[in-house]
């Protein structure tokens, strides 16, 4: 039995389930495409097509119109014990419809002056 979606309130879910994928591989091949093969986004975009996902969802919550955006302040992006934080953070964010946006404080210089 199909399941019908109403294409007014489709969500990444709906997209992922459509196209047998994870939610996070849904928000990974609409934010970093060259990050997901070929015949993955092409069954992502299939889907969202069918279910009548609007991407602008994926910043936006359309319930609240406030954006829905996490900013993630990493003190030194080369260390190596990051991508794997990272990439946790971005799954559970992915899931709930979050985008992550990621800035590296490496050369940050603390100016900040204290007044008594």
């Amino acid at each position: 039995m199909e399941q019908k979606i109403n294409h007014h309130n489709a969500t990444m879910k709906d997209v992922a389930n459509a196209a047998g994928v994870s939610t996070a591989t849904v928000s990974r091949a609409f934010t970093r495409p060259d990050q997901v093969s070929f015949k993955t986004r092409q069954k992502v975009e299939q889907a969202t097509l069918k279910t009548g996902y609007d991407t602008y969802c994926l910043t936006k919550n359309t319930k609240s119109s406030k954006a829905k955006t996490i900013f993630v302040a990493i003190p030194d992006i080369t260390s190596p014990i990051y991508p794997d934080i990272i990439s946790g953070i971005e799954q559970v964010a992915a899931e709930q419809g979050y985008m992550v946006l990621i800035g590296d404080c490496k050369h940050y210089k603390k100016t900040a002056t204290h007044s008594y």
